[in-house]
């Protein structure tokens, strides 16, 4: 430095240029490297001068700027350490809003800031940006996020005519956290959307009816939309189903779970099955823990020219992944068999326990298929007609497992069809409005006066759309113009959702597993709340 100190003035703890006026801030090590390097590469003749005066011989020429070389702008900024970015700055601000958003989009652990590959490209992209430690993203940036956006969802909900809510209750292994999340549903710019609007933690207290209904009252009290909510969608849970008898809106079970409990019903009266089951899990155990093996059997399917499909095991929580498991081993069947050959020490599978699994598979492909119009995006006027259906088809079949589906499934139906909001959502629905029974029960819950007795004669003379969607009906203005009281009071129920399959997947993503215990309860609420909004609000 003491070559061309006398080029720089000291200024705020930073070194400025005499010459072109180019600030810099000395590095962390002392090194003055960029400050000689500047006068060297940008200064050539002052810097020819310094070394003139000091006495130091010149080692070669000085490339200059006029030289043909010395003309690419890389050889500005390139070589010199850049300025610090101001932490509080505008682009700093940004940046690190985007790291934020990043932690709790894909649910990372807030270490990832500390992790080194992480910093590394990090210097590289933004070398001037300054990273904050993980506490700071923690005690301030999570929360100014947490703030920011539950504000946005304030908004959306003040601006909101009906609300629908959806809750469920989950613990994870270890009980650290016991919550149970809310989703609200309603409608904005004609399209129906839903909003995680609160992560509330049950631990401290138990989890009963009297409970759940209290803190959802003071969430949604919160919102300022207790008079806004119409009607809440469950689990068949007992103290589920009691805390909405104490909240004061119409509620029913959700429409999945309850098939789950039907496929439930079947699969038991299954002659055979469990050991099958058993069998057929050792074959994947034993794939899954020798490597040896499964390159065999992947072998196998390259001579077969098969598909190279890992093996699956079924989860016991879910009814479809015991189809999913025995669709994927059927899809298998020939290459699993020759492995067999080849393996008499594993579990054998004969013809009539191949049988099995193909005719559980036909069992519960109308189930299979029902769930997938649910995620289609189907709404609670589908319930009751997805009940009539599935103990139609089961009843046409005189199997006991398919019987007990059937058996199940109208009990259930039973109970949907005394849930006014289900009826009258079914009634207003184009697709299901000949197969609802207007009777004059349904004419005064959804208040027709005889002003509306016209449109009602007019919106049952309309012809049945079957690809029609009860949102896009009674959003389009052709047929508020056709049904201006029908239109404002249908608002209500083209809005629910057919079960609470939404906020379950909420709690089985990653941030709930057992490798996530050292996460504070406050912290869990405010990741999941960000987590679920944030992409739906982009």
């Amino acid at each position: 430095m003491g070559l061309v100190s006398h080029l720089y003035d000291r200024k705020d703890g930073k070194f400025v240029c005499k010459i072109c006026k180019k600030e810099y801030v000395k590095s962390k090590s002392g090194s003055t490297f960029s400050l000689i390097n500047h006068i060297k590469k940008l200064h050539p003749h002052d810097y020819e001068k310094a070394e003139l005066i000091s006495g130091r011989p010149r080692k070669k020429p000085l490339q200059t700027l006029d030289s043909p070389l010395a003309g690419n702008e890389q050889m500005t900024e390139s070589f010199f350490e850049p300025q610090k970015l101001a932490e509080d700055g505008e682009e700093s601000s940004e940046i690190t809003r985007a790291i934020t958003e990043m932690i709790v989009i894909d649910l990372m652990p807030f270490s990832t800031v500390q992790k080194k590959g992480f910093r590394q490209l990090l210097s590289i992209l933004k070398p001037n940006y300054r990273l904050p430690s993980r506490w700071s993203f923690t005690r301030t940036e999570l929360p100014q996020l947490h703030a920011l956006i539950r504000e946005r969802v304030q908004e959306e909900l003040d601006a909101a005519e009906h609300v629908v809510i959806c809750f469920d209750l989950w613990s994870d292994e270890g009980s650290l956290h016991e919550v149970f999340g809310v989703f609200a549903y309603f409608l904005k710019e004609k399209t129906v959307v839903q909003r995680l609007i609160g992560v509330i933690n049950s631990r401290e207290q138990c989890p009963t009816e009297v409970n759940i209904a209290n803190k959802t009252k003071e969430l949604l009290d919160e919102f300022g939309i207790t008079t806004k909510v119409v009607a809440a969608v469950r689990d068949g849970a007992s103290n589920a189903v009691k805390a909405c008898d104490v909240l004061p809106y119409e509620s029913f079970d959700c429409l999945n779970h309850n098939i789950h409990l039907a496929a439930a019903e079947g699969i038991k009266t299954i002659i055979g099955l469990s050991e099958v089951l058993e069998n057929y899990k050792k074959i994947v155990r034993k794939l899954k823990k020798s490597s040896l093996d499964q390159k065999g059997f992947e072998r196998i399917q390259e001579v077969l020219e098969e598909s190279k499909l890992h093996l699956t095991k079924n989860s016991p929580l879910r009814w479809c992944h015991l189809r999913d498991m025995f669709v994927r081993a059927l899809r298998c069947k020939e290459s699993i068999s020759i492995l067999l050959e080849r393996r008499p020490d594993l579990p054998q599978l004969s013809e009539s326990d191949w049988s099995l699994m193909e005719s559980t598979c036909k069992l519960l492909k109308p189930l299979s298929d029902q769930s997938d119009v649910q995620r289609r995006g189907s709404s609670a006027s589908a319930v009751i007609p997805i009940c009539h259906y599935l103990v139609h088809v089961m009843r046409n079949r005189t199997d006991e497992p398919s019987l007990a589906i059937a058996e199940r499934m109208a009990s259930e139906l039973n109970k949907y069809e005394r849930t006014d909001y289900l009826l009258v959502s079914t009634f207003l629905d184009p697709q299901y409005k000949e197969r609802t029974n207007p009777r004059p029960k349904t004419a005064a819950q959804i208040d027709i006066e005889l002003a509306a007795r016209i449109e009602l004669d007019r919106f049952l003379a309309m012809p049945v759309e079957v690809d029609s969607n009860a949102v896009d009906f009674w959003t389009n203005p052709l047929t508020i113009s056709q049904l201006p009281l029908f239109s404002r009071h249908a608002m209500k129920y083209i809005i629910c959702p057919p079960g609470s399959g939404e906020i379950e997947r909420v709690f089985s993503t990653e941030s709930c597993d057992k490798l996530r215990k050292s996460l504070s309860v406050e912290n869990f609420e405010k990741l999941l709340f960000l987590s679920k909004n944030l992409p739906l609000m982009k």
